[in-house]
């Protein structure tokens, strides 16, 4: 993961893991500037309110989001777009294992 680390300028991820832990995993390889994009489905609000530590220990704010319904009574989808406002400290992301097992930080 080091190699890839403040690479690209946009990291998408959908139907991975809850927000908080796809904040730890996918911000870190996003440069500057960049953008990460969550696609959640229609818990994706509540996910959010749960993200609020890592979006408090990563430097990373919410830009906007979209929310919309799939045709065919398929539900409701929701795109979160967060902005990278720094770099993230070393320590993140921490193991896999160790993420899980600690949801707050």
């Amino acid at each position: 993961m080091k190699e890839h680390r403040e690479q690209f300028d946009a990291v998408s991820a959908r139907a991975v893991a809850r927000l908080s832990i796809l904040l730890e995993l996918c911000v870190p390889l996003v440069n500057d500037s960049g953008t990460f994009i969550a696609l959640k489905g229609a818990n994706g609000k509540e996910e959010l309110k749960n993200a609020a530590p890592a979006l408090k220990a990563l430097p990373v704010v919410l830009d906007h989001e979209e929310e919309f319904e799939l045709g065919n009574d398929e539900g409701t989808r929701i795109n979160f777009y967060f902005k990278k406002t720094g770099e993230v400290p070393a320590k993140y992301p921490r193991p896999y294992g160790t993420i899980k097992k600690n949801r707050s930080r």
